[in-house]
């Protein structure tokens, strides 16, 4: 494998993490969504659930079957003596996984803090702005 090729694996296996993880995110969503009451102005208080379409998301959405694979062949590569070229492919996809996790994680422990924050009312935020 030449030198240049070895980074450029890297760099693909880094883009297709990113978009894998696009995907597993946009599978969770979709199970939440329908896990949640659906309500609003045109179709009154929530009350309604979609939970006959979470076993169909749970089952036929790709993104666990392909984060099932991923993870199958990157462990298979990482423990057998494969080209060197898998190996920074699968090292690309593990840090990008990573990164996107740790970023998701920071997101949410900031939006948590700042929901919690003003969930005390006019009160507290009027004292946050007085410096009390």
């Amino acid at each position: 494998m030449s030198a240049f090729a070895a980074p450029v694996l890297g760099l693909l296996g880094f883009v297709t993490g990113t978009i894998l993880w696009t995907q597993f995110t946009r599978w969770v969503g979709l199970l939440y969504v329908s896990g949640s009451k659906h309500g609003g102005d045109f179709l009154g208080p929530p009350k309604r659930r979609l939970l006959w379409a979470i076993p169909v998301l749970a089952l036929l959405h790709p993104a666990p079957w392909l984060i099932c694979a991923a993870a199958v062949l990157g462990f298979r590569t990482f423990r057998s003596d494969a080209e060197s070229g898998w190996g920074w492919f699968f090292g690309g996809l593990s840090l990008a996984l990573l990164f996107m996790i740790l970023s998701t994680v920071a997101f949410l422990a900031r939006w948590r803090r700042l929901r919690h924050s003003e969930s005390g009312g006019p009160n507290k935020s009027l004292e946050r702005t007085r410096g009390e």
